[in-house]
């Protein structure tokens, strides 16, 4: 995996698509269904959970990165190099059985109006 490629100091869209289409692949890769366990403390559960978790962060991550057209704070886009006052929103993510959900929050707004508002728009899992 070459992450830092993709999700380097300096994002582009092309490398964020490509963390995120490597980021499925390991999710792929890794699969449903944890080892076999053994009885007792398992080991190699707990690190199948790990990774897992790690997995659903990371590509959290790079689809948020990936939806921001700015650049801001630590967010570095080549392709958008500028601040866009039209990004100083918040970004709420949701993971359901559709997929990753991702909404806007304008800062200051309150969750409860702003999710009736905005509801969240459906990214699908890779």
């Amino acid at each position: 995996y070459r992450g830092a490629l993709y999700c380097g100091l300096m994002r582009t869209a092309a490398g964020l698509r490509g963390a995120i289409d490597a980021l499925g692949t390991m999710q792929r890769e890794l699969g449903d269904t944890p080892p076999g366990g053994v009885p007792g403390f398992d080991a190699e559960l707990l690190d199948w959970l790990d990774l897992r978790q790690m997995l659903a962060v990371a590509h959290s991550v790079a689809t948020a990165a990936l939806q921001r057209t700015e650049s801001r704070g630590a967010h570095q886009r080549e392709d958008f190099p500028g601040l866009d006052d039209g990004w100083r929103v918040h970004l709420a993510q949701r993971s359901g059985p559709d997929g990753l959900r991702i909404r806007r929050r304008a800062v200051g707004a309150e969750t409860s109006r702003d999710s009736e508002a905005n509801p969240p728009s459906p990214i699908p899992s890779p």
